[in-house]
């Protein structure tokens, strides 16, 4: 099977762009490669954390759109393995190796994707806060290149979840996150969070932490907070590796509250989240139309309105914050 020409770029180039990762995902190894199919690109900050599993939930809405890998399209799958500095490179590097359509996940692409002023359709996903980054007014009104599904408003999502964190467990009231300053998602969700809980009675402290370096002495100082509990909020230098700070908080009695289904999987007892899963596959579907010609400007953005939470009934009991019976209709089970 001979793989397209710019899929082979990619791979060579992947050598030039630093610490950053650069895949060609093939199709099935019985369909041959139409060299007329759209080249996708998926540029994403980090592989792991709020990412995690996003790709197919976007070729899952391409599926069902009646795409085809191979046939109408080939994706390319990039990462800056949380460097920031890579990541735009790797912006840069898509727009240069001819990709026909960007994917950017996470706010940080999105925001490298308007930085560099990238022109080429756009959808994006796991975006917060995008009319913040400057991607449009509203749903309807934005850049005419773009359109994508972006994270429930954080206030609106904060303040259900602090409703059900209040209902798990009536006692609790100091709450604690990390929080990155320098980013736009990371400011903007803390100061949600800690306003909604001040309207459900919890008080949040804040420990800031702006890069990975940062990270040990960020977790000993919130440690040091003597929380009752603790948030896990995203976009800060823990993404990568949350279950540093679960395993030690957790030493010290205290339980970590997950917002993303990867906290679930690295062991926080009870996650709170929006579905990111259906905002992935409409994304794909968006991404289908675009390439049957319509223009991102007449496709408008979609809020991930969904909330949901994952539960390990026993480790949720020991620490007081199982969720009463009422919620179970908003349970997910992990996937293996």
């Amino acid at each position: 099977m001979k793989l397209p020409q710019w899929l082979i770029t990619g791979m060579v180039t992947m050598m030039l762009v630093g610490c950053g990762e650069q895949s060609a995902s093939a199709p099935p190894a019985n369909v041959a490669v139409n060299p007329n199919a759209k080249r996708l690109a998926l540029v994403q900050l980090s592989d792991v954390g709020i990412t995690e599993g996003a790709d197919k939930d976007i070729l899952q809405g391409l599926a069902e759109s009646g795409m085809t890998e191979g046939t109408d399209f080939t994706i390319m799958r990039m990462s800056a393995q949380s460097d920031l500095p890579t990541l735009m490179s790797l912006v840069d590097n898509a727009v240069m190796q001819g990709a026909d359509l960007i994917i950017p996940l996470q706010p940080q692409t999105l925001q490298a994707c308007l930085t560099r002023k990238v022109t080429l359709p756009t959808v994006f996903h796991l975006a917060a806060a995008p009319f913040r980054l400057g991607a449009g007014t509203t749903d309807t009104d934005h850049a005419a290149n773009l359109t994508g599904s972006y994270m429930l408003d954080p206030l609106v999502a904060f303040d259900t979840f602090c409703a059900m964190l209040r209902a798990a467990n009536p006692q609790l009231t100091r709450l604690a996150t990390l929080c990155d300053p320098g980013s736009i998602p990371s400011s903007s969700y803390v100061e949600s969070l800690t306003a909604a809980a001040a309207r459900r009675g919890f008080t949040v402290a804040s420990v800031p932490v702006t890069e990975p370096i940062a990270l040990l002495p960020a977790v000993a100082a919130l440690l040091d907070r003597k929380p009752e509990a603790i948030v896990l909020v995203p976009f800060t230098a823990l993404d990568d590796n949350p279950e540093l700070l679960i395993k030690r908080a957790a030493e010290q009695g205290i339980p970590c509250i997950g917002t993303i289904e990867y906290h679930a999987r690295c062991g926080a007892p009870l996650t709170i989240g929006v579905d990111c899963h259906e905002g992935g596959v409409l994304a794909g579907k968006m991404i289908a139309r675009i390439l049957r010609g319509e223009n991102p400007q007449d496709i408008p953005f979609h809020e991930m309105g969904t909330l949901l939470y994952y539960q390990d009934d026993a480790r949720a009991q020991a620490c007081g914050l199982a969720l009463p019976a009422q919620y179970a209709p908003l349970r997910r089970q992990l996937n293996p």
